[in-house]
């Protein structure tokens, strides 16, 4: 075998790698996280109910959504939010996906 297939032989293989976690399984389409980021972003987006859609989808969030509800909870929310369990769960869920962040994700997320 040569070089040069053995170099094609290993870009398959990459090219075979399952997804990084953030990717797996129940991941919504890209036209529902634009939906859902918009939701998160509106003017009229409210800690409660940023908290309440996370909670019954942020299961299917890319790290950009679930980086901008921690960051749009922290911004809008009082002490009531920091106190609300679902951010417990939500800042749990990061530190597992934290590996899947892009700098910008941290940063909106710290």
């Amino acid at each position: 075998m040569s070089m040069r297939n053995h170099g094609n032989d290993s870009r398959r293989a990459n090219e075979r790698r399952p997804p990084r976690e953030g990717n797996r399984g129940n991941k919504a389409p890209r036209h529902q996280q634009i939906a859902w980021g918009k939701q998160i972003t509106g003017r009229n987006a409210t800690p409660e109910a940023i908290l309440t859609l996370f909670e019954q989808s942020g299961y299917r969030f890319e790290t950009r959504n679930s980086a901008t509800v921690v960051h749009r909870v922290a911004k809008l929310g009082g002490k009531k939010s920091r106190r609300d369990p679902r951010l417990e769960r939500l800042i749990d869920m990061c530190g597992r996906r934290i590996g899947d962040f892009e700098p910008q994700e941290i940063a909106n997320s710290a």
